[in-house]
C-alpha cells in the first residue's frame, strides 16, 4: 500500500487458508478501491500467481511472497527499468530478514519492517544496468539462482499466455523464468536490494522430506532437456545443478527415521539412479563444487554410510533447496578481500578509507581479527567500519589441511583451497555481489600471484562481480612468455583500478579499456588522527625514517640497505639540526618493521637526536608522519601518508607501484624513488636525501598544488565500486 509508484492494483489471493487470512483480504478490498481479494481452494503457489495473472488489469505484473516486504520505491524502481530499457522483465536484488539472524526473528522482521516503512529509498540511475538477451539471462541468471519469480516486474504482454505449471511447488518459478527466456524476452536486472523475504525457520524450504521435494528435480530434468535442444554448450552446467538438487532430496531423506525413510523408499531408489545416471554425464560431476563432489561419491560408493552420517548431522544442518530462496545470503552486497589484517598498516589504510568512502558498511574478509579490533577498523570503543569475517587458517586446523591437500591432490581442485579460506561467504550464495581484492599490489609478489588468480575465479565461479584495486603489477609480466594464464585472470574481473599510470599503460595492452580505471591509492584520503609527539620528536623538524624487512629481501648486496640508513642517520645528525623519528608501518612477527628500526634506534639513541614512534593505528601513524619536515619511506603507504600530508618524500622501493605514484605526482620517478635494488656504496642514500633537501620547497609547493586533485580523484573508488 505504500508503493511510492502512483497507479497499482493490489490483488490478494486467499489460496484456501484456514487462518482467518480470507476475512482479512476481504477487509482490506473493502476498505481500498486498489485491492480486491480472490478466493480459491488450496491448489498450491502455482495456481494462486496463474489467478492473479488473469485477474489483473495493469501493464505490469509482480507477485509477492505473503510474509516478504517491500521498499516503498521499488515497484517505481522496476518500473523505471521497463521503460528506460525496453525491456520484459525487470529485476533486483533481495535482502533477507528473520530466522535465526544473530539479532533474532523478531528484531530482525522489526527491523525490515523500519527499512521497508516510513522512508523512501534512493532509486539508482539506471545507467549501470545489465540487460540480457533471454539466452544470456538463461546463462547468467536462472544457471546462477537467479530463479525467483518474486523481486521482479514483467510486462503482461510479454507473459502472454505463458502460466505457472500448477502441481508444482519447488521450481516452478523457474521453469517459469526459462519460459520466457526461450521466448526470447529481454532480462534486465540491478544490484538494489528492494525487496525483504523473511527466512522463516518454519516454513516450507526447511521442513522434512514431503513428496513434492521430488519436483525440484522435475524441474531440473525439464531445463536439461531444454539445453540439450537448444543450449548444448549450457548442459552440462544444467546437468550439474541437477545433481545437485538430486542431493539436495537425498540429504532430506536422510533426516528421516528408519521406519519412515523405508516408507519413501521407491524415492531414495530413484534419487541413487539419478546421482549414478548424471554422475557420468558429461562434465555435469566436474563442474560440482569440491563438496557436493565429497557427498555424491560418497553417497554412490557407500550410500548406507552416508545415509547414516547425514541422518545424525541432519538436526544441525541446513537442508537448502537449489532455488536458493532458503540460504541465509550475507547482507553486505559488497566484499572486501585479501586483507591481510591491520597489523599492516597499509592494508589497514586501504580498507579504512574505503569504509569511509562507501554508503554502507562493507564485509571484509581478514586474515586475522585479531588485528583489525586493535586499531581503527573494530575498534574496541566507537563505531566500526565494517564488518569482519575471519579466515580460515590451515595453520590451526591441521586436519583439515590434510584433507583439503588429498582432495587437491585427487580432484585437481585447486580452488576448494579458496573456498575453505573464505567460507564464511562462500557458504552463501553470491550471485549479484560486489566482491574487492585489495590486494592490488601484490601481483608484484611472485608467491602472492597463484593466490589471486585462484580467488578471482572462486569469486566468479559462485557467480560474484569482482574488482581488483589498488593494482600494481611489474610490465614485464604481462608481455612475459608465461603471462597467458595471467592475462586471463586480468580479463576475468569485471573491473581494475590501477593506482598509477605505468600499471594502468600496461594493462591497455592486454585488458579492455572500458574495464579499465586510473585511480589514485584509497589511502591518499585516510584521516589522520594527531597523538601527542614522543619526547625529542620536533614537528616540522623532523625526518621521518621508515625502513622495513622487505627493502632488505630485495637488495642486490647484503647488508647494504642498513648500511645505507645508518650514514644518512649519521649525515642528518652531523650537517643538520633536524631530529629523527624511526616509524614502523608493518609489525607482523614475519615481517616486522620495528627489528631493522631497533637495530638503527639502539645505534643511535644517545645521540638525543633519534626517537621511536611506537606501533598505533594508520591514522594516529598518519598524525606522526604528518608532522615531519622530511620522510624517508620503504613502505608504500608509509609515504602516502607523507604525500597526502604534504611532506617531502623519498621513497627507498622496489617494485613498479613506488615509481609508478611518484611518476604521477611529480611526472617522473627520477630523485623521488631510490630503487634498493641499485645500492651499491653506503652513501647513496644521502646523495639522494641531499637532493630532496635542496628542493625541498619546490616539492611542498608542488604537492599542495597537486594534492587536492589527486584526492578527489581518490574518492571516486567508492563510486565505482558501488556502480557496478
Amino acid at each position: 500500500m505504500a508503493q511510492t509508484y502512483p497507479n497499482m492494483e493490489i490483488l490478494l489471493i486467499d489460496d484456501g487458508s484456514t487462518d482467518g487470512s480470507g476475512r482479512i483480504c476481504d477487509d482490506f478490498a473493502d476498505k481500498y478501491s486498489q485491492v480486491k481479494a480472490y478466493h480459491v481452494k488450496n491448489a498450491g503457489v502455482s495456481a494462486a500467481r496463474n489467478k492473479g495473472i488473469e485477474e489483473c488489469s495493469g501493464e505490469y505484473v509482480g507477485f509477492v511472497d505473503v510474509d516478504d516486504y517491500l521498499l516503498e520505491d521499488m515497484t517505481e524502481h522496476l518500473a523505471r527499468m521497463l521503460e528506460e530499457t525496453g525491456s520484459d522483465v525487470a529485476g533486483c536484488g533481495f535482502f533477507e530478514f528473520g530466522g535465526k539472524m544473530e539479532e533474532g526473528a523478531e528484531a530482525a522482521r522489526a527491523d525490515a519492517v523500519g527499512r521497508c516503512t516510513g522512508k523512501k529509498a534512493d532509486v539508482p540511475e539506471t545507467e549501470g544496468l545489465e540487460i540480457l538477451s533471454g539466452k544470456e539471462f538463461i546463462e547468467k541468471g536462472i544457471l546462477r539462482s537467479d530463479t525467483r519469480c518474486w523481486s521482479k516486474l514483467y510486462r503482461k504482454s510479454a507473459i502472454g499466455e505463458l502460466r505457472f505449471a500448477e502441481g508444482l511447488t519447488i521450481g516452478e518459478d523457474m521453469l517459469f523464468l526459462l519460459e520466457l527466456a526461450r521466448m526470447g524476452k529481454q532480462f534486465c536486472r540491478s544490484s538494489y536490494q528492494g525487496y525483504g523475504y523473511y527466512t522463516n525457520e518454519e516454513g516450507a524450504m526447511r521442513k522434512g522430506f514431503k513428496d513434492s521435494y521430488m519436483d525440484q528435480i522435475v524441474c531440473w530434468q525439464k531445463a536439461l532437456a531444454y539445453m540439450e535442444k537448444e543450449l548444448p554448450q549450457l548442459a552440462d552446467r544444467s546437468a550439474s545443478i541437477l545433481l545437485i538438487s538430486v542431493m539436495l532430496v537425498v540429504g532430506k531423506l536422510a533426516i528421516l527415521s528408519g521406519k519412515e525413510r523405508k516408507a519413501k523408499k521407491e524415492y531414495g531408489d530413484k534419487c541413487y539412479r539419478l546421482v549414478k545416471e548424471y554422475r557420468r554425464y558429461g562434465k555435469a560431476y566436474q563442474g560440482l563444487d569440491a563438496g557436493y563432489r565429497l557427498k555424491v561419491t560418497l553417497y554412490l560408493y557407500a550410500p548406507g554410510v552416508y545415509m547414516w552420517l547425514y541422518h545424525w548431522k541432519g538436526k544441525k544442518l541446513q537442508i537448502r533447496s537449489v532455488t536458493r530462496k532458503d540460504i541465509i545470503m550475507p547482507k553486505d552486497k559488497i566484499i572486501l578481500y585479501m586483507h591481510a589484517g591491520s597489523g599492516n598498516h597499509g592494508c589497514e589504510a586501504i580498507v579504512n578509507s574505503l569504509c569511509h568512502m562507501l554508503n554502507e558498511k562493507p564485509l571484509v574478509l581478514t586474515n586475522s581479527a585479531e588485528e583489525d579490533r586493535k586499531y581503527s577498523l573494530v575498534p574496541a570503543s566507537g563505531e566500526a567500519l565494517c564488518e569482519l569475517a575471519q579466515e580460515q587458517h590451515f595453520s590451526r586446523h591441521k586436519v583439515a589441511h590434510v584433507l583439503y591437500y588429498l582432495w587437491r591432490k585427487i580432484t585437481k581442485d585447486a580452488e576448494s583451497f579458496i573456498r575453505y579460506r573464505y567460507q564464511a561467504v562462500f557458504r552463501h550464495p553470491l550471485e549479484g555481489k560486489v566482491a574487492v581484492s585489495i590486494g592490488g599490489d601484490n601481483y608484484c609478489y611472485d608467491m602472492m600471484i597463484k593466490d589471486l588468480m585462484l580467488a578471482n575465479r572462486a569469486f566468479h565461479d559462485k557467480g560474484a562481480r569482482t574488482i581488483l584495486l589498488g593494482c600494481s603489477i611489474e610490465p614485464e609480466l604481462l608481455t612475459a612468455k608465461t603471462a597467458e594464464s595471467l592475462i586471463e585472470d586480468m580479463n576475468r574481473y569485471d573491473l581494475i583500478v590501477a593506482r598509477e599510470s605505468i600499471t594502468y599503460e600496461a594493462l591497455k595492452k592486454v585488458v579492455p579499456e572500458e574495464k579499465l580505471r586510473l585511480i589514485p591509492d584509497p589511502a591518499f584520503t585516510l584521516r589522520s588522527k594527531k597523538l601527542p609527539l614522543p619526547e625529542g620528536f620536533a614537528e616540522g623538524n623532523t625526518v621521518g625514517v621508515n625502513v622495513s624487512p622487505m627493502i632488505q629481501d630485495n637488495e642486490a648486496e647484503a647488508g647494504i640497505t642498513m648500511s645505507n640508513y645508518k650514514a644518512l642517520i649519521e649525515h642528518i645528525i652531523r650537517t643538520t639540526d633536524m631530529q629523527i623519528a624511526l616509524i614502523p608501518h608493518v609489525i607482523w612477527a614475519r615481517n616486522d618493521d620495528r627489528r631493522p628500526i631497533g637495530e638503527l634506534y639502539e645505534a643511535f639513541k644517545d645521540t638525543g637526536r633519534v626517537v621511536r614512534v611506537e606501533d598505533a593505528s594508520c591514522e594516529e601513524l598518519k598524525g606522526f608522519i604528518g608532522r615531519c619536515r622530511m620522510f624517508i619511506g620503504a613502505r608504500t603507504h608509509a609515504t602516502i601518508a607523507a604525500y597526502s600530508s604534504l611532506v617531502p618524500t623519498l621513497t627507498v622501493g622496489y617494485s613498479v607501484k613506488a615509481k609508478g605514484i611518484a611518476k604521477d605526482l611529480f611526472g617522473t620517478y627520477e630523485n623521488y624513488v631510490l630503487p634498493v635494488q641499485q645500492l651499491q656504496k653506503k652513501e647513496d642514500l644521502i646523495g639522494a636525501f641531499e637532493w630532496l633537501r635542496d628542493y625541498e620547497q619546490d616539492i611542498r609547493k608542488d604537492l599542495s598544488n597537486v594534492m587536492p586533485a589527486y584526492k578527489e580523484r581518490a574518492l571516486s573508488i567508492g563510486r565505482e565500486i558501488e556502480s557496478l
